[in-house]
């Protein structure tokens, strides 16, 4: 299903929208593109119109837990309001792609798109490293703000395609494979390691919000398999951290029961 501007938590679980210089849960003024804008993108985007002096206007994604090569990926546009047209931005405004690894307490500017980046209406893409954050529950943000300058610019920004991927160019992320199985799980989630584990490794199971659920299961020395108890868990989806030697490694895995 596509995004309809007021669907964004039922189609795409743990997003939500909020309003502030730091973000409180409710709805906001992101909508989804209009039908030409649709059309000429060949998808529907997340959009927030930008044209006076008073919005801070924020979506926020679910936790999720970086590793050393992780990259955020997204797209973004700058087009007239409800139409495919060039346009451009007003002087002190700007779109901020932050990220937050305290549950939303505080929040980290990663990239700010304002004027001075001349965006067109086509879609560009644009990668942003959160190796900083590795193995730091996370959520990334798009904060929209009109500044305080009641510009005459009168323009929509255009959001797409925000994923979070792996750099498998990199060799620290082929050295260690792994297997999850089964995914969706009801009762029991079983980890096939390639390489036998060492001392210290560890296995942290973290909900969709960031919360560590219970302690830390630690693995034995030489072990290539470990089980992990999901019974009692709540139905729906949770991370999987696995510290094995000098690698951390997130997973995600879904509980149905």
């Amino acid at each position: 299903n596509a995004f309809n501007g007021t669907n964004l938590e039922t189609i795409y679980q743990g997003w939500f929208e909020a309003l502030g210089r730091n973000p409180v849960a409710n709805s906001s003024t992101w909508v989804n593109s209009s039908g030409s804008q649709s059309n000429y993108f060949q998808t529907t985007t997340a959009k927030i119109n930008l044209n006076n002096n008073n919005k801070r206007e924020w979506i926020v994604s679910p936790v999720f837990v970086p590793q050393a090569e992780t990259m955020i990926q997204f797209s973004v546009a700058v087009s007239s309001r409800n139409f495919a047209l060039p346009a451009t931005m007003g002087s002190d405004d700007s779109v901020n792609v932050m990220i937050s690894s305290n549950c939303g307490e505080s929040w980290t500017l990663l990239r700010a798109f304002t004027v001075a980046d001349n965006l067109a209406v086509p879609l560009q893409n644009f990668s942003l490293s959160l190796s900083a954050f590795e193995g730091q529950p996370s959520r990334i943000g798009f904060f929209a703000t009109d500044g305080i300058i009641n510009n005459t610019e009168d323009y929509d920004f255009h959001v797409d395609d925000v994923f979070a991927s792996i750099n498998t160019t990199s060799n620290s992320l082929l050295e260690f494979g792994h297997r999850i199985y089964p995914n969706p799980a009801s009762n029991q989630v079983f980890i096939d390691f390639e390489q036998p584990v060492s001392s210290g490794d560890f296995v942290q199971i973290y909900s969709l919000d960031g919360r560590t659920i219970g302690a830390p299961q630690s693995l034995e020395i030489g072990q290539s398999r470990t089980k992990l108890e999901v019974s009692n868990l709540p139905s729906g989806m949770y991370f999987l951290k696995m510290a094995i030697g000098n690698k951390m490694v997130v997973h995600s895995v879904m509980i149905n029961h």
